[in-house]
C-alpha cells in the first residue's frame, strides 16, 4: 500500500496541507493575541493618563478600582504609598522599571495580569504608577480559537486526505486499466491495444503513446518474422542443391562421374550461401544498432572507378564512365563501396549491354547515378524494390536473380550516411549524399 502512487500522493498532499494549516493556525493565534494585547495596552495607557491626572495634587492619592483593576503608587524607595483595595497591604507587585509586561505572580491572585509601570508626580514627589488589568480578555479568546483550530485542522486534513485518495484513485483508474491490458499482451502477439480514454489529458496522451509503441513493436515483430521466414527459404535453396549434388555422386558408387563439375557447383552454391549470410548479418547488425560507421573524408570517385573496373573485368556489359567527376564526401569507404557494388551488380543483371554511371556535385550535395539499358522498373514498384527479399521477376532463376537483399542494403548504408537513394525513369538509381564544404 505504501508504495503505490495513490498512497504517496495522498500522504504528500495531506502532509503539505497539514503543515500549511498548522502554520496558518499558529499565525492566526499569534495575530489574535497581538491584536488583543495591543487593545489592552491602549486601554491601560488611557487609564494611566486618567489616574495620573486625578492623583497629581493629592498625597497620599485616593484610589478606587474594580476587582480586575490593580493600582499601586510606589515611591522611589520602593515603598507603596497607596494602592487599590484589592492590593491592600501588599508590596509592589512588579519591578519599577517603566513599560508594559505580563505577569502571573500577583500575590493572592491566580490570574494572569497585564501590567503597566509609568513614572508620574504626586504633588512635588516623583512616584511610579503601577496599573494591572486581568489578561482574560486576551487569553480567553486565544484559547477558544486554539481549541476550535485543534478540532477544525484535523477534520479538514481528514476530509482532504479522503478527497485526495478518492480523486487520485479516480484519476489513476485508467492507468491501472492500461496496466491490466498491457499485462495481457504477450511477447509473441503484440496485436492488442489499450483503450484510450479520449480525455485529452496526460493519461490520454500516455495511452496514445503506448498504442503507437505497440504498433511499432507489432510492425517490427511482423517484419522480423517475415525476415526469418524469407531467410530460411533462401538458405534452403542452396543447401538443397548442394545436398542433391553430393547425393547423386554418392549414389553412383565408387568414383563420382564428374567430380570437377560437382566441386564447381558446390563451390558456387557455397559462395552464394556466404554472400547471403553476409547480407543477412549486415542487415541484422543494422537493425540491432551494432553496425559501426566510421565517418572520414573520402574520394567517392575513387570508389566508383574501382567498382566500375571490377564490373568491366567480368566483361558482360560495357561501363560508361563519361559522367563521373571528382567529388568528396564524409563516410565509410568500405560501406559505400559495398552499396555501389550492389547497385552495379543489380544493373549488370538487368542490362542489355551497357551500364552508365554519373557522379556530380552541387553546393552541398553529391549525386551518384547508376542506370542500365534494360527493361526498366514499373513506377508502382519504385519503393518495393528496396524492401528485403523483393524480386520483381519471380520466375527468374535464383542463381542469377540474387536473394533480393542488395538494394535493401544499399538503402540501409546510404541512410546511415545521412543520404537518400531513389529510382526514377527506367532503372536510374540516384544516391544523394552530403558534400564536403
Amino acid at each position: 500500500m505504501g508504495r503505490t502512487i495513490r498512497f504517496r500522493i495522498t500522504a504528500l498532499a495531506t502532509a503539505i496541507s497539514g503543515a500549511i494549516l498548522v502554520g496558518v493556525a499558529v499565525l492566526m493565534a499569534i495575530g489574535l493575541r497581538w491584536q488583543l494585547t495591543d487593545n489592552l495596552d491602549e486601554g491601560l495607557n488611557q487609564r494611566a493618563d486618567t489616574i495620573s491626572a486625578a492623583i497629581a495634587q493629592t498625597l497620599p492619592p485616593q484610589l478606587s478600582a474594580d476587582e480586575d483593576l490593580l493600582i499601586q503608587v510606589v515611591d522611589q524607595r520602593g515603598a507603596v504609598i497607596s494602592s487599590s483595595s484589592n492590593l491592600a497591604g501588599l508590596p509592589a507587585i512588579t519591578s519599577l522599571r517603566p513599560g508594559l509586561r505580563t505577569t502571573s505572580s500577583v500575590p493572592g491572585r491566580p490570574e494572569e495580569f497585564r501590567i503597566l509601570v509609568r513614572e508620574t508626580n504626586v504633588g512635588q514627589e516623583q512616584v511610579s504608577l503601577i496599573l494591572g488589568v486581568n489578561n482574560d480578555d486576551v487569553t480567553d479568546p486565544v484559547a477558544a480559537m486554539s481549541r476550535l483550530l485543534a478540532v477544525t485542522v484535523p477534520a479538514v486534513l481528514l476530509l482532504l486526505g479522503v478527497l485526495t485518495w478518492w480523486l487520485t484513485g479516480r484519476t489513476l483508474r485508467p492507468v491501472e486499466k492500461m496496466r491490466i491490458e498491457l499485462a495481457e499482451i504477450s511477447g509473441v502477439n503484440v496485436g492488442g491495444r489499450v483503450i484510450e480514454p479520449a480525455t485529452g489529458d496526460e493519461i490520454d496522451r500516455l495511452a496514445r503513446t503506448m498504442n503507437e509503441t505497440l504498433e511499432r513493436l507489432d510492425d517490427a515483430l511482423r517484419r522480423q518474422q517475415r525476415f526469418v521466414a524469407d531467410a530460411s527459404h533462401e538458405l534452403r535453396g542452396p543447401l538443397t542443391r548442394i545436398r542433391a549434388e553430393l547425393e547423386v555422386d554418392l549414389a553412383a558408387g565408387g568414383e563420382p562421374i564428374e567430380p570437377l563439375r560437382t566441386e564447381l557447383s558446390v563451390l558456387e552454391e557455397t559462395i552464394n550461401l556466404q554472400c547471403l549470410v553476409e547480407d543477412l548479418l549486415h542487415l541484422a547488425r543494422g537493425d540491432d544498432g551494432f553496425a559501426r560507421t566510421v565517418f572520414q573524408p573520402i574520394d567517392l570517385d575513387d570508389i566508383v572507378l574501382r567498382e566500375a573496373r571490377r564490373l568491366s573485368e567480368r566483361g558482360r556489359v560495357v561501363v560508361d564512365l563519361k559522367g563521373v567527376t571528382a567529388v568528396q564526401t564524409y563516410g565509410d569507404s568500405h560501406q559505400l563501396g559495398r552499396a555501389i557494388r550492389n547497385l552495379l551488380d543489380n544493373a549488370e543483371r538487368h542490362a542489355v549491354s551497357t551500364v552508365t554511371l554519373g557522379l556530380t556535385e552541387s553546393t552541398d550535395r553529391v549525386l551518384l547515378t547508376v542506370s542500365d539499358d534494360g527493361n526498366g522498373i514499373p513506377a508502382s514498384d519504385y519503393e518495393a524494390i528496396f524492401e528485403r527479399f523483393t524480386r520483381l521477376d519471380d520466375a527468374r532463376a535464383r542463381d542469377t536473380g540474387g536473394a533480393g537483399l542488395g538494394l535493401a542494403i544499399v538503402r540501409d548504408i546510404v541512410e546511415r550516411h545521412h543520404g537518400s537513394v531513389t529510382v526514377d525513369v527506367g532503372a536510374r538509381f540516384v544516391i544523394n549524399l552530403p558534400r564536403i564544404p
